[in-house]
Parts: structure tokens; sequence; C-alpha cells
């Protein structure tokens, strides 16, 4: 016979009934502890969201993983609470709320309300108070979980029935956990806040007694009243703080502003809070999203506000539709364009097909170079395609309209009226975003979720591989959204007074970079390959000599065993410490040369290896097959100051302070019958910083009598006449010029000069003393900053500045750097910019058969036939030169020579 271990015909009891779940997120927390971890997170117009997209990530996540039954969200109310009656001071040391999250917490409720969750203040109780009394009336009818980070709520933890979550830490609290911390109950944490009392809300305790020995206390004696009853008994350490007058008091008080009210007045009952995720309504969220640019989380809820009807978006396939499509476009309002490309060789693109939108209804993708399909012959679709792009009286309108330019060039399509670039607006309204991509603004400013062209293209195995019928859908969205989103954009860029430099500098510039890109520089392999054999033997004789510094061989380019060698076994001081160890890093290593010559070593051989691998071997590759040269990629986006960047290769960060950095330059040479020409800005931006000093002192001075600033920086700084400055006081004074430009205080200057950090300051303050106007700039800057949020260049370009009021001291000290160096590197790169648009337009019209090679920094590399340089250098000098009007003259070094070394 079998026995049955259930006395039910053998089956198991029905577990007992799962109870709902009551979520309840303490607001304040989390807003602030969200703000921490996400600063400097702004949107389109320079407004601070850090602190929004982490709540709302943190309910985001709360919401589709534990899918609460319930859900409440809670919050401080204004002004004081009734602890404040008991004690004035009670959170009297708290700092202010930082600006940035000042400036978010009203949005709060605002997306509560859009997601239709109950949000809730209690005038004069604090948020915890309204937590724990819903918690105690409600925990017999539902799992309660308080979701917050804040030690004080372990005291409402009551077995299964009230928890806490720990978002951040993905850490749910219970008692178990509360023990494990503590070493008492949840109980008891009264008892243990009101000997060690709370910094943060200004609760005293006994002076004398810190955690470990309140808990040790509240271990042995319980509560704070019995620990007052024995206090005679008490041994150890803790009974004379204990004793002293005035400890009873304050125990008592600290447990009365410690212990969390369960007796709020809240009228709110449990069905108030029910609530069913996602919302039935999603528009108001969706609204609300769209303002703050969080794209995540309008993919996440799905739909679109504003549906494209792709359906009817067609292909083009006969000549007769092709044309009419062009006539439609010649006469529209806002025409808008994509290009379809495929990799072909290193830095080129070939056209797949072109996508055109004349406005809602009319939308067109002509197809001309997929593996597939019925398509247009290249030399029946080309001529008529150039009839609209070469027509100086349609402005077309695109997403990076640069890289689509020098696409079409390569089949002889050159767009003569570019209208708009919608990735360049999203550049200029805020250089800080992550990203500018077209599907982000598609997201943000219409609710529309574009198809996902990259994951498209990666399946299809490029552009040209994809059928036509889904090629017309992608490529004809994406001119319909430029179409769509270009006005909005503009719209914000005239309110931000930014409209002339999109007009007259950012979108003329297009055309010129993309033909640079296209004509590339001449690059000799040759030379290159045979420098990197000789750099392969200096490479090994440095790493041969790192071994005898060392007593032994190892993997010099592991920091692991480098750290090693350094810290265990030559036993060198750690100067500074990463994640996975002690740091070695270049600043490092140079501190570390100072006592031993294995750090310079490890340094030599670094820079070796860098120098052959990020450019002696890295450049062959990317010369074109066809045309012998690299074309570089220059980003119109890239840095937040309006300079250009370029990568494939990246010729901006060559170095040319040493020797075997100049030998690279050597291998850029001209084509046969030419020469190189660079020329470079002097000192352009020193001489911005005298301008925006109001040209006035003898900053300026020294620039309007044509002296060496650096040697008269010199001669005030160290009281000595010009002609007795040495090489090492203008090296100093160099430093420090350069160093204020980029907002360097003393702990920066002295690492430069490597002199104590007394000395630099010593330095700093006679340089701001003989020149009180350069002082005087930053102060004022900086104030602009605090008041505005951003600084901006003499022409208008603007970088938000969000951290000048954060209560972390890097964070404030490096916004301030940021303000102080912007006006100045950012006017720099606008003066470049207009210089470049200045001089193609010459070369143009006056010598057609010179080429715009390059622009670095503050340097335009041009390739002049040999029989052109005295009027070309003349002219090239003439229109840099009065590119901007500053109260200081702008001058011009002009170099020539067979390689571009030579010529710089």
């Amino acid at each position: 016979m079998t026995l049955s271990l259930f006395p039910d015909h053998g089956k198991p009891p029905e577990p007992p009934p799962k109870r709902p779940s009551l979520y309840m997120v303490d607001g304040p927390n989390i807003a602030y502890r969200a703000h921490y971890a996400l600063p400097g997170l702004t949107n389109n117009q320079g407004d601070p969201t850090g602190a929004l997209y982490g709540y709302c990530l943190m309910l985001f996540k709360l919401l589709k993983e534990h899918k609460p039954d319930y859900l409440c969200l809670v919050w401080d109310p204004r002004g004081g609470t009734f602890r404040n009656e008991w004690y004035a001071d009670y959170k009297g040391t708290r700092p202010d709320m930082p600006d940035e999250l000042r400036r978010q917490i009203e949005q709060f409720p605002v997306i509560a309300d859009a997601l239709g969750l109950t949000h809730y203040v209690l005038a004069g109780y604090e948020a915890d108070d309204v937590l724990g009394t819903l918690a105690t009336r409600l925990k017999d009818r539902v799992d309660v979980t308080i979701v917050t980070g804040d030690k004080d709520m372990m005291q409402l933890v009551d077995g299964d029935r009230v928890t806490l979550l720990d978002t951040m830490k993905d850490l749910r609290i219970g008692p178990d956990q509360v023990v494990d911390k503590w070493g008492v109950p949840p109980e008891r944490i009264v008892d243990i806040l009101a000997l060690m009392g709370d910094s943060s809300d200004n609760i005293p305790g006994v002076k004398g007694i810190g955690k470990k020995g309140a808990a040790q206390l509240v271990q042995e004696w319980g509560t704070v009243e019995n620990l007052f009853a024995h206090v005679d008994e008490v041994k150890g350490r803790g009974r004379k703080p204990l004793q002293a007058e005035g400890a009873h008091a304050d125990a008592v008080l600290s447990k009365r502003l410690a212990t969390i009210a369960l007796d709020a007045p809240v009228p709110l009952d449990l069905e108030d809070f029910a609530y069913a995720w996602p919302p039935a309504d999603k528009v108001p969220v969706r609204r609300v999203f769209m303002e703050l640019e969080f794209n995540n989380f309008l993919a996440e809820l799905g739909g679109d506000m504003q549906t494209l009807d792709r359906g009817r978006y067609r292909a083009i396939t006969d000549e007769a539709a092709l044309r009419d499509a062009v006539r439609r476009m010649r006469t529209a309002e806002r025409p808008a364009f994509d290009v379809a490309v495929a990799a072909d060789g290193p830095g080129a693109t070939r056209v797949v097909g072109v996508a055109l939108c004349a406005d809602d209804a009319r939308v067109w993708y002509v197809p001309l170079g997929h593996d597939s399909g019925t398509q247009l012959p290249m030399d029946t679709a080309l001529p008529i395609l150039a009839e609209l792009l070469s027509d100086p009286n349609v402005a077309l309108l695109g997403h990076d309209v640069k890289s689509a330019h020098g696409a079409l060039q390569r089949v002889s399509l050159d767009i003569t009226a570019i209208g708009g670039d919608t990735r360049i607006a999203s550049f200029l309204l805020n250089a800080a975003r992550r990203t500018h991509k077209l599907e982000d603004h598609a997201l943000s400013l219409l609710g529309h979720k574009m198809g996902d062209r990259e994951a498209m293209l990666k399946k299809a195995n490029g552009a040209q591989a994809l059928p036509i019928s889904e090629a017309t859908q992608l490529f004809g969205e994406r001119a319909h959204v430029v179409h769509l989103l270009h006005p909005r954009m503009v719209e914000t860029v005239e309110k931000n007074e930014i409209g002339a430099l999109y007009r007259d500098l950012e979108l003329p510039l297009i055309p010129i970079v993309s033909r640079m890109e296209r004509r590339g520089i001449r690059v000799d392999v040759g030379l290159l390959e045979e420098y990197g054999a000789e750099l392969a033997r200096d490479i090994e004789t440095a790493q041969q000599t790192v071994f005898e510094l060392a007593g032994e061989e190892f993997n010099v380019g592991s920091p692991k065993q480098l750290r090693r060698i350094l810290f265990d076994e030559l036993a060198l001081p750690v100067i500074k410490k990463t994640k996975t160890g002690p740091s070695t890093d270049h600043a490092v290593l140079e501190e570390l040369a100072e006592q031993h010559d294995l750090p310079a070593g490890i340094i030599r051989w670094r820079s070796l290896a860098k120098l052959k691998s990020t450019y002696v071997d890295a450049i062959p590759p990317l010369v074109h097959p066809e045309t012998g040269r690299v074309h570089t990629h220059y980003k119109l986006t890239g840095a937040e100051t309006g300079r250009l960047s370029s990568d494939s290769p990246n010729l901006q960060n060559i170095p040319i302070r040493t020797p075997a950095g100049r030998r690279i330059r050597e291998a850029f040479v001209p084509a046969d019958g030419c020469v190189l020409m660079s020329a470079d800005y002097s000192q352009v931006e020193l001489r911005v910083l005298a301008h925006l000093c109001g040209g006035e002192g003898g900053f300026s001075k020294a620039f309007a009598e044509g002296k060496d600033i650096h040697r008269a920086t010199a001669a005030e700084v160290f009281e000595v006449a010009e002609e007795l400055v040495t090489k090492e006081m203008r090296s100093a004074a160099k430093a420090i010029n350069f160093g204020l430009v980029y907002g360097q205080g003393a702990f920066g200057l002295s690492k430069v000069l490597r002199i104590p950090r007394r000395e630099a300051s010593k330095y700093i303050r006679k340089y701001k003393k003989q020149y009180p106007e350069v002082d005087g700039y930053m102060k004022r800057i900086v104030d602009f900053a605090s008041e505005h949020r951003y600084v901006e260049t003499l022409m208008g370009r603007r970088r938000p500045i969000m951290d000048l009021t954060s209560s972390n001291y890097n964070q404030r000290e490096a916004a301030k750097r940021v303000a102080i160096n912007t006006p100045v590197q950012g006017s720099a790169a606008d003066i470049i910019r207009v210089a470049m648009l200045r001089v193609d337009a010459m070369l143009n019209r006056e010598f057609p058969t010179v080429g715009l090679l390059l622009q670095v920094h503050d340097e335009l590399v041009l390739e002049v036939p040999d029989g052109l340089v005295d009027p070309v250098r003349s002219r090239v000098v003439e229109e840099m030169e009065s590119a901007m009007d500053l109260v200081v003259p702008l001058e011009v070094d002009v170099g020539v020579g067979v390689n571009w070394q030579e010529a710089h």
C-alpha cells in the first residue's frame, strides 16, 4: 500500500494565492541618485535631462521586470516639516539642490501624469512619512516594496510584507539584509541612528559614537531608552560619551527625528494606486518624451504619433517618370533628398540610388546600382538628375549632405544649391549630443520610428544588395523625414540666434570639404614602408633597453605585467589607481621617470610603437589604388568647439614636435609639376584671446606692435628686458599663455613645467598682475556661462555649460575650463572655416588649377603648380588675414615644399 503525504486523495495542497504587489517610489531619493549617475546629459536646447532620464530608466525597468499591480510615487513638500518644529536645524546643513536638478524638478510630476501614475505630496510631512504610513496601512493586503536607496527606510522592513528595492544595485532588502548590514533587526535601526546621528539630515546623535559603536551598543542593550537606563553599566569606550552632559537629550531627540511617522494623514488608499503597463493612452507620454528627446523610451512605447505612409513611395524605373519627378522637385517648397551608397575602396563610396521628396504625397527612389531589379541605365538617369542638382534655384535639403555630395561627385553630379542639412542643424543646436542621427530626431520631433538602416544594410550586405522595393521605403523615408524635420529644426536655430552661422558658414562649407575629401593628398608609400622598417628596428632596440632596465623580459604592452615590474619588483610609488590596479598611463610614467630610468624607456617604446601602428602601418592600406592618394574623411560635426576632425586616416593628430612624427609628414607629397603650400595662422588662439579681452592692455599691445608674444610675456612675468629673456623663460611664458587659453590652473602648469605648484601659482599671479585684462575676461565669461548656461564664439556658435553649479568640485572646475576655452578655440575654428570659404572662392575665380587639399587645425594645405607659387601665396595670405576683423591683426605664415613637412 502506498502512503500519501497529502490527505486530499494524494494531491499536494494548493499554494496560497499570490498576494498583489504595491511598489512605492521614494521620489527625492531616486531623483538625486539619477542626477549624480547621469551628469551633463542635455537635450537639443541645452536643458539638463540626466536626472529625468535616470528616473524614467528606473521606472521602465520596474514596470517591465516587476510588473506591479499597484504603483505610486511620493515626493517631499516645499518648505519644512513637523520635525523642524522639534529641531530648527533639522536638515540645516544640507547643501542647496544642484541647479541642474532644480531645473528638472518640475518635470517629474509631468512625466508621472503622462504615464498615468499616482504621485503624492503631503504638506508638513516628508516622503518617508507618507511611505511609512501607506506601508503600515496596506501591508496586510499587499506585498509592499519601497523603491529607495535610503538607509533610514530600513526601519520599515517587515518580513516579506514590506521590503526595500535598491534599483541601482539591483538589491532587495529584507530583514536578513538589514541584520547583515547593521547587526540589528529593522525595528532597532532608529536606535542606531539616535546614537550615531545622520549628517545628511543634521541629526546630532551622541558625540563620540560612530556607526560601529552604535551598532554594538544597540546589539547589547536594545533600545536607546534601555541603554541610558543602564548607562553606568556600559563598558568600554562608549560609556564616557553617553555620560556626557546633554548626551541623553540628544539621543532622545535624534531618535524622535529619525523615526518615520506611521500615522500621517494620507487620504489615499490601495485602489488609488492601481496601474497597468503599458498605459492605454500613450499620446501624453510620447509628447513629454519627444520634448525631452528620450528616444529610447519613445521606441519602447511603440506606435507612431505621425505615421509616414511608406506604401506611397515609388521606385522610378522609366525616363518619363524621372523627368516628371524632377519637374515636381524643381517647384517644391522643401525639396529633400538622400543617397544610397556602397563602399568602394579606401575612403570612397559609389552611388546605388537617389531618393527624392517633393512633399508628403510625392516621394520617389531612383535605383541606379542595385545588383538586381529593373532600373534606369546610368547614362539615361544621370543627365536628368544633373538638371535638378545643378539648378541654382533648387535648394536641396538632406542629412549629412557632405557624404552624399562626395558620392555624387564620383558620378559627375554636383549639388549647386544646398538649402539645409539636418545633421548640421542638430550639431549647432547642441554640439554635446551623443549622436546626430536622423532616426533620433524623427523620434524626438516627429514621434516617428524609422526603419533601422544599419540593420537592414548589414543583413543585406550593403545597399546594392537590397531589393529595390526595400530600398525605396528605406531611403525614401529618409528624404521624407528630412522634408518634415528641417523647418522645425530651423525654427529653433533662428530662435537661438544662430541662423546666420548656419546659412552663411556651415552650409557653404559642405561642398568645399567634400571636394577636399575627393581630391585627397598623394602619399609616397615606399617612403613609409622604408620608415616602417626603420621604426621596427628602433622599437626592438627600445624594447631591449626596457628589458635591461627591468632585469627581465616581459610583455611591454601589457599594463598588468608592467604594474608588476614597476610596483612589485622595483617598488616604485603608486601615483594613481584605476579599477584594475595602479595606473601606468603617460602622466604617471613621466612622474616615475624622475626616480628610475625604466619608465622613460617605456615612454619611448610606446611612442615609437604608436607611431608605427597608428600612422606608418595604417596609412598605406588607405591609399586609393586608382588615385595614389589618401582621402581623409572630415567630420563637420565632430568637436564641440567647432573644430573639424578627421579619420581614415586622422591627419589632425600626427605628432609634429618630434623628429619621428615629422618624418611621417615627409611622405605626403604633391602631384608631378606641383608643390605643397602650407598656410598657417600664427598664434590665432592668443590673438582671439586678445580680442576677447577688449583690445586693451599689454597683451593686445604686444600683438599690435608685432612682438613675439611669448617673449613679451616672459619679459613681463620675469621682470627682465626682452633681449634678456632666456629660452627657458620663453618656454615657461608660452606654457602660461596657452595654459590660460585652456583654463589651466597652477596644478596643470606645475605638471607642464615640472616645477612646484607654489612656483606655478606665483607665475600665474604675476601674469594676471601684468595682464589684468586676461583675468577680467576669464571672470566675465564664467559669470556669463553661470547666468546663461552656455558660451558662444565670435560668430555665435554656442556650447552648453551645465556643471558650473555642480556640487562636485572637479565637475565645476572642468566646466570653468570649458567656458574659458570654448570662445577662444571655437572662434579660432570659425576663423579657419571662414578662411576656407574665402580661399576656395578665390581659387575658383583666379586659380582653378590649384586645389585645397587639407585643413589641419589652423593650417590649410594646397597643391599648387610650380609656376603659380608666388601669386597664389600672396592671395591666400590676403584672404586668410582678412577672414575676420579683430582688434589685433591676424597673421599667416606660408611655406612651400616638395612634401608636407618641408612646406610646414
